[in-house]
Order: C-alpha cells, then sequence, then structure tokens
C-alpha cells in the first residue's frame, strides 16, 4: 500500500498538469528540423495536440567546440520558436527556454544528440480521471 502512495504521489504532478515532451531532430550543422520532426510537429499542431509550450531544450552532437554547439543550439531554439509562433501556438506564462549545445548524456549515435526537446501542455484530465485519482490516492492512505 505506501508503494503505491509514493508512486502517485511521484507521478501526479505530470498527470494534474498533464505535460507532454516532443523531441524533434536536426541535420548535421543544421538549424532547421528534419522534414519528419516537421511533419510530426505539423500534425500536432493541426490536430490542437499541444496546448501551451512550457519549456524549449536545444541540444546538439558533440563534433564541433563547445561555444559553435551553444550556438547552434540557440539557433535551433529559435527556429522551433518562431515555428511554433507562427502556426498560432501560444506558449505558457511560465515559458523558458535554453540552449545546452553538445549533451553530455551524448547518445552513441550522434544523429540522436541533434535535437530539440518541447515540454508541451496537452489536453486536459476530465473530472472522471481526477475523481478516480483521489479515490486511489484515499484508497492507498487507508
Amino acid at each position: 500500500m505506501k508503494l503505491l502512495l509514493l508512486l502517485f504521489v511521484f507521478t501526479s504532478p505530470t498527470l494534474a498538469f498533464n505535460q507532454k515532451q516532443l523531441t524533434l531532430y536536426f541535420p548535421t550543422d543544421k538549424s532547421y528540423m528534419l522534414h519528419s520532426s516537421k511533419m510530426e510537429l505539423k500534425k500536432m499542431i493541426e490536430s490542437k495536440q499541444i496546448k501551451k509550450v512550457i519549456k524549449i531544450v536545444g541540444y546538439t552532437d558533440s563534433t564541433a567546440s563547445h561555444a559553435y554547439n551553444k550556438e547552434l543550439a540557440e539557433k535551433r531554439v529559435l527556429d522551433i520558436k518562431y515555428y511554433l509562433t507562427s502556426n498560432g501556438v501560444s506558449f505558457a506564462d511560465n515559458f523558458s527556454s535554453k540552449a545546452i549545445g553538445e549533451n553530455f548524456n551524448q547518445h552513441k549515435e550522434l544523429s540522436k544528440n541533434r535535437k530539440v526537446s518541447i515540454k508541451y501542455e496537452g489536453d486536459a484530465i476530465d473530472a472522471n480521471q481526477i475523481k478516480k485519482l483521489k479515490d486511489l490516492k484515499k484508497g492507498a492512505t487507508t
């Protein structure tokens, strides 16, 4: 029973705000998205799955200098911000963006490191789902 409560407490902030994450990939040494990433983002925008953007973080692989990678990551973040705003996506009041450059948890496949991560709010949880979570919490504490 205690484990169930711990699991609920750990996951409830994610469930309460219904935050989701999308990763978009980029070609080597470029600040524009791969076509497949652009199509995925476009599909999500058109279907209104992205309600508000909370955070954008840009990454690069480690094949250039730190200064160059940081600048490239900043360009990638700006490209995504421009694409989102030009397609009518709004930003949360607590919105932030960051360009990290090379990620020190590098993936062995360099193409997996050339990315931008977008954290966003999706569809809200309905009242029945909230009631089920509250009932689960009550059951775990008794």
